[in-house]
């Protein structure tokens, strides 16, 4: 992680998920974050943006092939999940084939 001081309304966030709750009202929750009524908010925004051609996460169009992320955040989004289960860049003369570059 980093050095960088937590908000109190991420702490907040952080604590409820922990104890089982939303984070946004800190009812009980059905799904990973949110309770039903949050989940199916959350769901009709993201379904909402998806149909408007827009990204998800930022609002910006969508210019790649992706269904839900523009390019920029769709980089995002990989390079998050390669951190999250212990990528290793490739480097020249180990094994293994070299990045592809794609450019929108």
């Amino acid at each position: 992680m980093t050095d960088k001081p937590m908000s109190r309304q991420r702490r907040w966030r952080k604590k409820m998920i922990a104890e089982g709750r939303c984070m946004i009202c800190g009812k009980p929750r059905t799904s990973a974050a949110y309770c039903d009524l949050h989940l199916r908010y959350q769901r009709n925004w993201r379904d909402r943006r998806r149909n408007q051609n827009l990204c998800i996460r930022c609002g910006a169009p969508r210019d790649c092939d992706s269904k839900s992320r523009c390019f920029k955040c769709l980089k995002k989004y990989r390079l998050a999940q390669r951190r999250k289960s212990g990528y290793r860049p490739w480097r020249e003369g180990y094994p293994g084939r070299p990045p592809i570059e794609r450019n929108p």
